[in-house]
């Protein structure tokens, strides 16, 4: 098999031939990072929104938690208040024992 002579053209179309497939791989190339940028935005924004929900999330149970301590405190309250009352109450049951005595009057309890 003879020997082509390499002309000018030919070395053109060939050079033009390569360029092109290397230009259209470096096309494909471009949309997938296209692409990836696009997901990669995407994300982010998914992040973010997350992030927003998390942040409502903490301001929820921080409001949840702080009411309930003013609940807790209010029974914790109420409860000394009972006990109190309860004594008192007791308090004056022996007193009305004492003056039913002393003026002669049967309770029935």
């Amino acid at each position: 098999m003879p020997k082509q002579k390499m002309t000018l053209d030919k070395l053109a179309r060939m050079m033009n031939n390569q360029f092109g497939k290397v230009d259209k791989r470096s096309n494909e190339q471009d949309k997938k990072i296209d692409k990836l940028i696009i997901e990669v935005i995407a994300t982010r924004e998914d992040v973010n929104k997350l992030k927003d929900e998390v942040r409502d999330l903490k301001n929820t149970v921080n409001s949840l938690v702080i009411a309930v301590d003013k609940l807790a405190k209010s029974v914790e309250n109420l409860t000394h208040e009972y006990s109190a009352i309860n004594v008192q109450i007791k308090r004056h049951e022996e007193w009305i024992k004492l003056v039913a005595n002393k003026v002669g009057v049967k309770l029935e309890i």
